[in-house]
């Protein structure tokens, strides 16, 4: 749970310090407010649990994927599914043959899950949107098929959360050292008289 929060508090701190003074850093930050404020709140049904901050995720990047085109959100809906059997099939194999792991679990599915995101999209933007959508179905679909076993549905769990944080830590930390290469590059380009790299557009 102490990485849920620090991971939380840490991107909030970033985007409301960091980030340059637009509206979407605003939005940003009240978002993240808003998941701190759900993490531990959940609505029960008997059996069945839903935490506030996954159907909060789910919620958000559904508004999200709302704002592309047709064409993108079928791309965006294929990565994402395949995200989340990625991420359903390695809970089972954790499930079913647990001497196949030799570190913990959780850091090779969000690294996993990371890699695929990475290899498909180069906008950080919808990497972050298909590392929510993604691991919040593939944790839909986990709670579904141990359902039989354990007589327990908990969508949101511990797990999910920790997991959603791994992965979203790797994606800024890669995209940080992009931008320190890409730094360095044009620092050098000026030193040598090249054109320096193409300037992307990031919100901070």
């Amino acid at each position: 749970m102490l990485e849920v929060y620090g991971g939380l508090w840490f991107f909030w701190l970033v985007i409301t310090f960091f980030w340059r003074k637009t509206k979407l850093r605003v939005q940003a930050a009240a978002i993240v407010l808003i998941l701190i404020s759900l993490t531990d709140i959940f609505i029960t049904f008997g059996v069945y649990s839903i935490n506030m901050f996954w159907l909060a995720v789910v919620a958000l990047s559904a508004c999200w994927l709302s704002n592309h085109t047709w064409k993108k959100r079928l791309y965006i809906i294929v990565y994402t599914l395949t995200a989340a059997m990625l991420y359903t099939s390695l809970h089972l194999m954790k499930w079913y043959q647990p001497v196949v792991f030799f570190i913990d679990k959780t850091w090779i599915i969000a690294l996993a899950v990371t890699l695929l995101i990475s290899y498909g999209f180069s906008s950080w933007e919808n990497k972050v949107l298909v590392a929510g959508l993604g691991l919040s179905w593939g944790e839909w679909l986990t709670q579904l098929t141990l359902f039989r076993f354990q007589q327990e549905f908990l969508a949101g769990s511990e797990s999910y959360k920790t997991i959603l944080m791994l992965s979203l830590f790797v994606l800024a930390a890669a995209w940080l050292l992009y931008k320190l290469i890409r730094m360095l590059y044009r620092k050098v380009s000026i030193s040598s008289a090249h054109p320096p790299l193409a300037e992307k557009k990031f919100p901070f």
